[in-house]
């Protein structure tokens, strides 16, 4: 073709008078024709703003009903969910807006039941024509002295789940978990947790299995120690970025061994150089202008690379290169065989051929190929070339891979549910896709004779190797937590009449596997900056400790394992979409003990790869059952079809693979139980919190509503001896993107330490408030620089929503509305069901607060009602990965929990209030030299907004005497 194939293919989007996307127009086009298909997605929206109804451009106009239609109650929760994907869902809230029945399209009920602070206390679960189970139960902390000795008042202290129970012994002021126990259940049948604790622990196994924590005064974690006493230390640099990690394993005489040191980092917080403990130097090279990954080595010193590996990009930013210098071109039944992979997409960034090598014995399903000795034979090597096809909502057609048959899908008319042909080549039917499937989504059945059996929560909980007639079947058992994360794995064999046992148990930094000769051995994991180290420890004795250094690439998928002496134990080289193309090893017997691979994640013996919350099959390209929080209309796409350019790190929504050579800040506040701790400044303290509702709950904030991943809330804590001031400026400032130096002088506070800011109060945007006031005008009566500003009123039937925020100079804001009193929360559930506080696109303007019942990013101020230096100033953000009902963000109820939690920190009591959110919303620190300490978030859109708050220390005054001569 002589045009390029991205030209002419636009993303158009559709937009209502309301601001909202109706309908998104992609255009897709193969690089090898001519034709462009339009790809029409289409949303729906009810009066409030909310969506109702989603089609993907496969089902819109041919299917009876949406991909996702969702059905809201009167305070503006989802009561019903109904996906062509995953079935229905209905969900039955109390009056306090928490969920306390469910049911799904399985026959399955859950009911909650809660204690007067809406904490969750019991759970019972109830499959189809079974009898119920109490499957948890949580126990809180009450506020005696005992439990005040160890920070647990209100918090959680016990909770039986469905794999055990867990009890937390020691919680640390920042709220953080010290001390942690786990006792797992006898057998694999489900608990039915009785009320008094004595009778649950007749439940449980003997053993408790402990580990601590310990953390830096700053917040990031120090010391851990597992339950078999093996101790991680970490070290960080000034940044608080990671800068070394150390190991000293259990047992007598044992001495600490340092895993990697010296790493390095540039202004993007990108590493770029760090020395693992056996010597190797990884070394990483990124482009100036948009920071690409361009090229990757592992060395010992000066000597031959063991790994090189170099990129090359389209000008969209997908790899169409991959060369591993490190291997040599060779020749073989007349090809040139390269050490390159090269990849082609669609314009819609899918991928659609692939060219590169493998094994010359592939193996194109679920089993591995026969393991090669190290180093590769060339003659082992051939080229391939695999090429896809994809329906109009992303299923696979077709795959194609030369010197291999050709693979096909079905995939059903009414969704997405699709199944592999079948073993004489014919393709299943709609009955098939009925049968292969249950009421929520779930795959039935692997491969024939390999049934897939799912719990209560749509976890698998068993998948079956080998079916028998006479003799029982080999099966692999899993069990998980109340949050998902597998705790334990059995696998049950015949061979030779005789039944064989395996076993995986899941712990903190800790794998204890049990093999079918009884043999016992612990896998120590740790995450050493770019490579992951285990180690392997035989308690008996029976072998040597063994150490394994995984490299991997942008994909962090295991491509070559090192001893401790920098030798190789493995290579393994994959196809785009998880399937192994080559593996070798040092031997059979060091080859068996690799369990993690594509994407850093764990492959059981059923082929699936674990990520965390779904199962992966590699060879049908697909996720087998559906995406739990939606991350688009088909739930089980895996990453969009561009798995080189894309990662999923737990099975609930596709990311950049780049941001993961970022020195994650998110990872390290993963790292620590999510919370992280520092003084960036004097009298300055922020904290970053990223988890799941459970995170921010025991931390006493009381969040029920479903989210799709991680909850992010950020604030700064102000000493009472730094002064604040509102500022503002007549054209606005992007306060979330200019730099430090413009934010201190719109401020006046050039001379000034250290600046905390966040942005302030709703504004005249678009004129939209009064239309012969500035846009940057402020809602309602404001004093900024001493003087009164030109304000537009506050809606009439807002005003005894809002408050004045007045500083010490005198400045003043309006906003609203008024979230906590006193650590209480101000702002009920009950009111989203006040027409005031639902959505009107015919009636929004500036200052009205009818966005209150969608999810978004939000600020907050709490002010403290007494003076004093234990008084401090909390300015909070809580970011939104969206509006939709799953959305990570904050209802304006669940920011009133947030805040309240806040306010209630000040021992003399408070208040806090709600400031402009959504796009508008900011906080930071500015250093005394204009640079940025922190920033929140760290990408934002450039908007402009009218005013924000400054807290600043006062600038040194010159004695009488200095400015006399002066």
């Amino acid at each position: 073709m002589n045009v390029h194939h991205d030209a002419a293919t636009p993303t158009l989007s559709v937009i209502d008078p309301r601001s909202l996307m109706i309908r998104s127009v992609g255009y897709c086009r193969h690089p090898d024709l001519p034709d462009i298909d339009p790809r029409i997605t289409r949303q729906v929206f009810d009066a409030a703003g909310r969506q109702i109804a989603a089609w993907d451009p496969r089902l819109w106009g041919t299917a009876p009903k949406p991909n996702l239609a969702t059905t809201y109650g009167l305070s503006g929760q989802a009561l019903l969910t109904d996906s062509v994907d995953a079935g229905w869902q209905l969900s039955l809230p109390d009056q306090a807006g928490s969920s306390c029945c469910s049911w799904d399209a399985r026959g399955s009920v859950c009911h909650r039941e809660h204690d007067d602070l809406q904490r969750p206390i019991v759970v019972t679960e109830q499959a189809r024509g079974e009898q119920p189970y109490v499957i948890e139960r949580l126990t809180y902390a009450s506020a005696g002295d005992a439990f005040a000795q160890h920070n647990q008042c209100g918090r959680l202290i016990r909770h039986d789940d469905p794999a055990g129970t867990r009890l937390i012994n020691d919680y640390g002021l920042a709220g953080a978990e010290l001390v942690e126990s786990r006792r797992l259940l006898r057998n694999l049948d489900l608990p039915d947790w009785p009320s008094d604790p004595e009778h649950r622990d007749v439940f449980l196994e003997e053993q408790s299995y402990v580990t601590r924590y310990a953390f830096y005064p700053t917040g990031e974690l120090q010391h851990q120690t597992d339950a078999m006493g093996n101790v991680q230390t970490r070290q960080y640099n000034v940044a608080g970025e990671l800068s070394a990690t150390w190991l000293r394993p259990t047992g007598e005489g044992k001495q600490p061994k340092c895993l990697v040191s010296d790493i390095r980092y540039n202004a993007h917080e990108q590493i770029e150089h760090e020395t693992a403990g056996n010597g190797v130097m990884t070394r990483a090279e990124y482009s100036p202008e948009d920071g690409r990954l361009l090229k990757l080595s592992a060395a010992v010193g000066e000597q031959t690379p063991l790994q090189n590996l170099h990129y090359v990009y389209d000008p969209v930013g997908n790899i169409v290169s991959l060369e591993d210098k490190t291997q040599v071109v060779t020749y073989f039944n007349q090809q040139r065989i390269e050490p390159v992979s090269r990849y082609r997409y669609d314009s819609l960034h899918q991928l659609v051929e692939t060219k590169g090598w493998e094994v010359s014995q592939p193996s194109h399903g679920p089993a591995l190929p026969e393991l090669l000795p190290t180093p590769l034979d060339p003659n082992q090597r051939r080229n391939y070339t695999q090429t896809f096809d994809y329906d109009a909502a992303g299923n696979l057609i077709s795959r194609h891979h030369s010197g291999a048959p050709g693979f096909s899908m079905f995939t059903s008319a009414y969704s997405n549910r699709s199944l592999a042909q079948r073993d004489d080549g014919s393709l299943p039917g709609e009955t098939d896709i009925v049968n292969g499937f249950d009421a929520c989504g779930n795959q039935l059945e692997l491969l024939r004779g390999q049934g897939l059996r799912w719990d209560v929560r749509n976890q698998l909980s068993q998948a079956t190797l080998v079916s028998r007639q006479a003799m029982s079947d080999d099966n692999e058992c899993y069990q998980y937590d109340r949050l998902g994360h597998r705790l334990r794995k059995l696998s049950f064999s015949r061979a030779s009449g005789r039944a064989m046992i395996r076993e995986v148990r899941y712990l903190p930094g800790l794998e204890l596997r049990l093999q079918i000769d009884g043999e016992v051995h612990h896998v120590i994991s740790i995450e050493a900056g770019r490579s992951a180290v285990q180690m392997l420890h035989w308690p008996n004795g029976a072998h040597a400790d063994q150490w394994r250094y995984s490299y991997g690439e942008l994909l962090d998928s295991s491509m070559l394992e090192l001893d401790a002496e920098a030798g190789v134990i493995t290579q393994e080289h994959y196809y785009p979409f998880g399937g192994t193309a080559c593996w070798a090893g040092k031997s059979v017997w060091v080859a068996k003990y690799k369990t993690v691979r594509y994407s850093g994640k764990e492959r059981d013996a059923t082929g699936l790869y674990y990520f965390g919350f779904r199962y992966y099959a590699p060879w049908l390209q697909r996720w087998i059952n559906p995406d739990p929080t939606w991350d688009g209309p088909n739930a089980y796409q895996m990453l969009g079809n561009n798995p080189v350019n894309s990662v999923d790190p737990d099975g609930l929504s596709k990311s950049d693979a780049q941001s993961r050579w970022r020195s994650a800040y998110a990872a390290v506040v993963a790292s620590q139980d999510g919370v992280r701790v520092r003084t960036v400044a004097p009298g300055i303290i922020a904290v970053d919190i990223q988890g799941r509702n459970e995170l921010l709950n025991r931390m006493g904030m009381g969040l029920t509503r479903p989210v799709r991943g991680d909850r992010k809330l950020s604030y700064l804590s102000i000493a009472s001896s730094l002064r604040g001031k509102v500022a503002g400026a007549e054209q606005g400032i992007r306060l979330n993107t200019v730099s430090g130096e413009a934010i201190k002088a719109q401020a006046g506070l050039n001379n000034a330490g250290a600046v905390a800011y966040i942005n302030g109060g709703f504004f005249n945007i678009a004129n939209l408030g009064n239309k012969h006031v500035s846009p940057f005008a402020p809602i309602g009566p404001s004093v900024i620089g001493g003087t009164e500003q030109v304000y537009a009123p506050v809606p009439s039937d807002y005003k005894k929503y809002y408050t004045s925020i007045s500083m010490r100079d005198g400045s003043k804001i309006q906003s609203g509305p008024v979230l906590s009193n006193n650590g209480q929360p101000a702002f009920p559930q009950s009111w989203l069901g006040l027409t005031k506080f639902l959505f009107d696109p015919k009636n929004n303007q500036p200052g009205k607060l009818g966005h209150a019942g969608a999810p978004n990013s939000r600020s907050g101020i709490s002010l403290p009602g007494t003076s004093g230096p234990g008084q401090r100033t909390r300015l909070a953000l809580g970011l939104s990965d969206g509006r939709s009902e799953k959305a990570t963000g904050y209802t304006m109820p669940e920011w009133s929990l947030v805040m309240a939690r806040l306010d209630g920190m000040n021992s003399g009591g408070g208040r806090a209030v709600n400031l402009d959110g959504g796009y508008s919303a900011g906080i930071g620190v500015v250093g005394a030299n204009g640079q940025s300490l922190m920033r929140r978030p760290e990408e934002a859109e450039p908007r402009s907004i009218a005013n924000f708050i400054a807290y600043y220390e006062k600038p040194p005054t010159r004695s009488f005497f200095k400015k006399l001569f002066s």
